[in-house]
């Protein structure tokens, strides 16, 4: 049997029909923070030195704990782009930091990781997103995806974020994209979500579910330690890697990235 590079590609990111054992149970949603909330997971590394020394760096001219946060923020928006690595979503925070490129899944490791090594706590919350958003960009060959959502500990309650995943650039270009169809969703990006987050209110640019797209956002997982254990405990996961799906991203993830990097220089 032989594939096209793009129907190759999409084939990596089907859903697998092989199931985890284990049975969906989510963390507890507290209105106060735990101590796993500031810990380190495999993916999540939170005291690893060069992540802790990052965080300092990035963090240096904070005057409170939301403005360290938004540093934070903004420094893993625009530093590491928007793309698919090779392990997919079992990719660890140093890893997107050597890669410089990430996805909702592993940049959310990374931002939790650099937010926890600042005593900031986070969570992470897995959503059932429709891959419209992805349409321009990446075809995964499911209608919806798995996507994590951070939620951020600060002034007394939990904020929801994902306004990180899409670096700036492309983002201007996808909605300048968007503007000129009928489309809500594409190219990366919600048309009516943001990439700029106050450390106050949610910020959403692609899990946006305002109401604009029918079933945008089909369901909400609940919480898990890190999207690690969410793949390990949900059945109905999406785009669970196999070993052929392991193999194949490790050979596909660079056309995948050359097709988003083209769109990112079409503004």
């Amino acid at each position: 049997m032989t594939f096209s590079r793009r129907s190759f590609v999409q084939h990596t990111l089907l859903a697998s029909t092989v199931m985890s054992a284990h049975a969906s149970h989510p963390m507890q949603d507290n209105p106060q923070p735990a101590s796993w909330h500031l810990s380190s997971t495999a993916l999540i590394q939170a005291g690893h030195p060069r992540i802790t020394a990052l965080a300092k760096d990035i963090t240096r001219a904070a005057t409170s704990e939301v403005s360290a946060a938004v540093l934070i923020h903004d420094w893993v928006r625009d530093e590491i782009a928007f793309g698919i690595p090779s392990g997919f979503y079992d990719t660890t925070a140093i890893e997107t930091l050597d890669a410089k490129l990430g996805y909702c899944n592993t940049k959310a490791s990374l931002f939790q990781a650099l937010l926890r090594a600042r005593s900031i706590p986070t969570r992470t919350r897995m959503m059932d997103l429709s891959a419209q958003v992805l349409k321009g960009v990446l075809d995964p060959g499911t209608a919806y995806v798995d996507h994590a959502i951070t939620e951020v500990f600060l002034q007394g309650r939990w904020i929801q974020v994902d306004s990180y995943v899409v670096d700036s650039q492309l983002a201007n270009v996808a909605r300048r994209k968007l503007s000129k169809t009928s489309e809500k969703a594409g190219f990366g990006v919600h048309i009516n979500g943001s990439s700029r987050w106050d450390g106050t209110t949610d910020s959403l640019i692609q899990c946006l579910n305002d109401g604009s797209i029918k079933d945008y956002v089909l369901k909400d997982h609940g919480l898990f330690a890190d999207v690690a254990d969410f793949y390990q405990r949900v059945q109905t996961a999406r785009n669970r890697k196999t070993l052929f799906s392991a193999v194949a991203l490790r050979l596909g993830h660079g056309y995948v990235n050359r097709q988003i990097q083209s769109v990112r220089d079409s503004a």
